[in-house]
């Protein structure tokens, strides 16, 4: 074997088991939903925030379809048990979201029956809820982004995030889904009308995301100290 194919071979060698060694390094997570969507978004974020040493898998890569009963008072209570759920049937870390609209003059209704409001599905959603605020001149609202991760240990942390707004008084823009078109982040624009890369960065799910990036990076700081 000549000089130049043994060094070739040796290369390929050290190659793949440095692949083998970034792989045994990664932390496998599991995101609570069978959305395979949501997963590259999440880890879309978390890689542009720095955390690039996690292998996340859904309850549809593991080949589980049930459906989650989302039974709790409060959109931290619903994150809980879908991620309390995927770390009891798995064993593994488990990351779960629950997110709504929430409108003040409403006294925080939807809130978590938002994707379930009028039972007629979205566009049945946007219709009670302008209806419910005809002659209402109190427009404020927020969208909220509950995260809870359990970790291998079986401790659940919680990250929060929030973006506000006006619920507008028609359908504003073809973008989006659920509550988009009538969400105003300003006088003039709704969450349905920007851009899809401007409204990521100013999502509720994004600012929830962004905290649990930093938890991440804060634990694996103190692993290497």
């Amino acid at each position: 074997m000549s000089l130049y194919i043994l060094s070739g071979y040796i290369f390929d060698v050290i190659t793949f088991c440095v692949i083998i060694l970034c792989e045994v390094k990664k932390m496998k997570i599991l995101l609570a939903t069978h959305n395979n969507n949501k997963k590259k978004e999440i880890l879309d974020i978390l890689h542009d925030n720095n955390v690039k040493n996690i292998k996340l898998v859904t309850l549809e890569d593991l080949g589980d379809m049930d459906d989650i009963e989302e039974n709790g008072k409060t959109f931290k209570d619903n994150a809980f048990l879908k991620a309390s759920y995927g770390y009891k049937k798995f064993g593994l870390p488990c990351i779960a979201d629950d997110s709504g609209l929430e409108v003040e003059a409403l006294n925080g209704a939807p809130g978590i029956y938002s994707s379930r409001y009028s039972g007629l599905g979205s566009e049945g959603n946007i219709d009670l809820l302008l209806k419910n605020m005809e002659g209402v001149n109190n427009r404020k609202c927020n969208f909220i982004c509950v995260i809870c991760y359990i970790d291998e240990n079986g401790v659940d942390h919680y990250f929060e995030g929030y973006v506000y707004g006006n619920v507008g008084k028609s359908r504003v823009g073809n973008n989006g889904f659920g509550y988009d078109p009538i969400f105003m982040i300003d006088e003039n624009r709704s969450m349905a009308s920007i851009g899809e890369d401007e409204k990521n960065k100013i999502s509720h799910r994004y600012k929830a995301l962004i905290k649990f990036a930093n938890y991440l990076n804060e634990v694996k700081k103190n692993e290497n100290n």
